[in-house]
């Protein structure tokens, strides 16, 4: 899946992410020590924009992935629709360079923020979600005006698949909420595809992972993704 995933609704935002649990060095993870080893070009090494090297933490914004290193997490953000780019920045650094790394647990994770076109679509969209009856006599008083910050209703519902498809050890955890990104009017999802790998070992189960399921999980995240956005495509049919 090398470019935009296929969903009922075009997502206003779409990216994907992978966070690493372990023991890392932030201080070694850097555009030159990336450049030296052939993980980014020597042109993207130099137009990296660094926001701090520290034994405590690194971040980096490179031309396509976002870094951030912190000693028990790294975390890389994809720039684009061209996901592949995480997939194999992160098994260059970690399944070639440095795969003595612990990596404890690892989470392949998916956001999309979409656009309802407007308040209303998308109060109606919560609602299918997160009906009131089921709140009583307080569900009057919860909801407030119609509109603007004294409304209330669905600010967050989070649901976990705990078998994962796949056998492995883990879980899937899918959050959704009003989008911060796309004020009264969007949603935010994020979907977590989240692995645990034996303890003390290297990076050798995370990056095997990464290489054999990358289209898989992206595809079941898709899948769960457009389960949810079927209630919208379903109240504007």
């Amino acid at each position: 899946m090398s470019d935009l995933a296929m969903f009922l609704i075009e997502p206003a935002f779409q990216q994907v992410q992978v966070v690493l649990v372990g023991k890392f060095n932030p201080a070694i993870i850097q555009p030159g020590w990336l450049a030296k080893h052939g993980i980014v070009g020597e042109t993207e090494a130099l137009n990296a924009r660094v926001g701090l090297i520290h034994p405590d933490i690194s971040t980096i914004n490179l031309a396509h992935v976002d870094v951030i290193v912190e000693p028990d997490k790294c975390t890389v953000q994809g720039k684009g629709i061209h996901f592949d780019v995480v997939r194999d920045f992160v098994l260059k650094t970690f399944g070639e360079f440095l795969f003595h790394t612990p990596i404890s647990a690892m989470g392949i994770n998916f956001v999309v923020h979409f656009d309802c076109g407007s308040f209303e679509a998308r109060e109606e969209f919560a609602l299918r979600l997160a009906p009131r009856e089921p709140w009583g006599d307080w569900a009057k008083d919860l909801e407030g005006p119609p509109e603007g910050t004294g409304h209330g209703g669905l600010t967050s519902i989070a649901m976990a698949q705990n078998t994962r498809p796949d056998g492995r050890k883990g879980s899937l955890q899918v959050r959704l909420e009003p989008s911060a990104r796309i004020q009264n009017t969007g949603v935010f999802m994020h979907v977590n595809d989240h692995y645990a790998f034996d303890e003390g070992t290297d990076s050798s189960q995370a990056m095997e992972v990464v290489d054999l399921r990358w289209e898989s999980s992206l595809k079941y995240s898709e899948f769960i993704i457009n389960c949810i956005m079927k209630n919208f495509v379903g109240q504007v049919a």
